[in-house]
């Protein structure tokens, strides 16, 4: 007889990952998993290359040069600063030492869903606050904390809505929340956000406010497969999250990689550039089309696909998978009439325009 699981993993639906391949396509144009158009730096290529031949010793489990690039490059304490292997292990990290049985968070409806099923595997529940034209409520967000509640979850922009508010707004919740309540503000997507009063949030930590901050190598950097995140918080937080982290978790030519793309200002400043100008001008595109997108401030658009198409979202979708194009499907944030488009290079974006075109006629 099995060994039976834990009933919280058993009751648990398998997390919802973007689809990466297509039969009859060896390289199918991947626009589904908000990985950068771009490639990385020049500099993370050779850093990587040197860093290579440390591969026998184990990677620096403290983080220390990563850290100290971060907080150089941000104006921050480096002793504030928590990497992991992405930004999801961090939230996971966190969410075995906060969540639990009996212990609730709180998000937006349409929120990133991937800390739902942190707070299910550790026993948590969650409670979604109502939005406002796809936009994160910071009134309603407050509303849904209840005694029970340990953790608020706020991704700004936020995925897969592609919408921001500004940085009052997000104060206005630190500053709302009771003072047990943990605030986790994501902010991956924070590099290419446009519109004014915008701020990822760092400055609420050092002012002693109970916030965590999110950030990645895996958007602007173009660092997706070598996985690396980072966080900041207050100093009990990293006490508590470096207790129970796996030493080593970040391998050394990640480490190396990341403090090179850290470094590269003018590549990172072209990617921005050139990923907002395909963005606004895609964006223009699917309205000629008839399709409806929702203006974005990330480096993906979340598009509805309105009756008047003569298809629903999956229709679409299979038609344009069937070509050798991935989207991502949001049924499962709750938005079945909509899809979510990355921002990729620009000939797939290109290549994404003609068949939708030829699709829809």
């Amino acid at each position: 007889m099995p060994t039976p699981p834990r009933p919280a993993i058993a009751a648990l639906a398998p997390y919802s990952a973007a689809e990466t391949s297509v039969p009859g396509f060896d390289r199918p144009i991947r626009l589904g998993g908000n990985e950068s158009g771009f490639a990385p730096s020049p500099g993370v290529a050779e850093a990587v290359a040197a860093a290579a031949g440390s591969g026998r010793a184990y990677s620096d489990a403290d983080h220390v040069g990563l850290r100290d690039a971060l907080a150089r490059r941000h104006g921050l304490d480096a002793g504030k600063i928590l990497c992991g292997s992405g930004s999801m292990e961090i939230m996971a990290q966190l969410a075995q030492c906060y969540l639990e049985p009996g212990r609730a968070m709180a998000m937006s409806r349409y929120g990133y869903r991937f800390p739902m099923t942190l707070a299910g595997v550790n026993g948590a529940s969650v409670i979604l606050a109502r939005e406002r034209d796809l936009t994160m409520d910071v009134d309603a967000m407050l509303e849904a904390v209840t005694p029970e509640t340990a953790v608020v979850f706020a991704v700004n922009p936020n995925n897969p809505t592609g919408t921001a508010v500004s940085f009052r707004e997000i104060r206005r919740l630190a500053e709302g929340l009771p003072s047990g309540v943990m605030l986790w503000l994501d902010g991956a997507y924070g590099e290419f956000v446009e519109r004014r009063g915008y701020d990822t949030g760092e400055c609420l930590v050092d002012e002693g406010l109970n916030v965590v901050t999110l950030r990645t190598f895996s958007k602007i950097y173009g660092l997706a497969g070598l996985r690396v995140g980072w966080a900041y918080a207050p100093a009990d937080v990293v006490e508590t999250v470096t207790k129970m982290r796996t030493p080593g978790g970040i391998p050394t030519q990640s480490l190396a990689g990341a403090v090179a793309a850290l470094d590269d200002e003018d590549h990172i400043a072209h990617v921005r550039r050139r990923t907002l100008e395909l963005r606004d001008g895609f964006t223009a595109r699917l309205r000629r089309l008839g399709l409806e997108p929702v203006g974005s401030q990330a480096s993906f658009v979340l598009v509805r696909v309105p009756e008047r198409t003569g298809m629903d979202a999956e229709a679409l979708y299979r038609a344009v998978r069937a070509r050798g194009i991935l989207l991502r499907r949001v049924a499962n944030f709750g938005l079945p009439d909509h899809l979510r488009v990355s921002i990729g290079a620009p000939d797939e974006m290109a290549a994404l325009t003609d068949a939708l075109a030829d699709i829809l006629g």
